[in-house]
């Protein structure tokens, strides 16, 4: 799914836009597969324990989602993992 995300936006001609995901929980699919393509990313999430996961993760994204970044820079011109951390 993350890699048919990231086709599309690089697709898209979108860049420099603004990304929204309502509701983003703890799934970070979305946010990473925009964000090469957005200058900012809203992530809107109404579960205190959400918010709390999704701000550890802007002020430091865990390696655990390293692979994931690698799906993405296969299809958008980007950094490495510390680019998107």
């Amino acid at each position: 799914m993350l890699e048919i995300m990231v086709k599309w936006f690089a697709g898209s001609g979108a860049r420099g836009c603004s990304g929204f995901d309502a509701g983003a929980g703890a799934n970070l699919y979305p946010a990473l597969a925009m964000l090469p393509f957005c200058d900012k990313i809203t992530l809107l999430e109404f579960s205190l324990r959400n918010v709390e996961y999704l701000r550890r993760q802007v002020a430091r994204l865990d390696a655990s989602w390293a692979p994931f970044w690698k799906v993405v820079r296969r299809h958008a011109d980007v950094g490495d993992f510390a680019w998107a951390r």
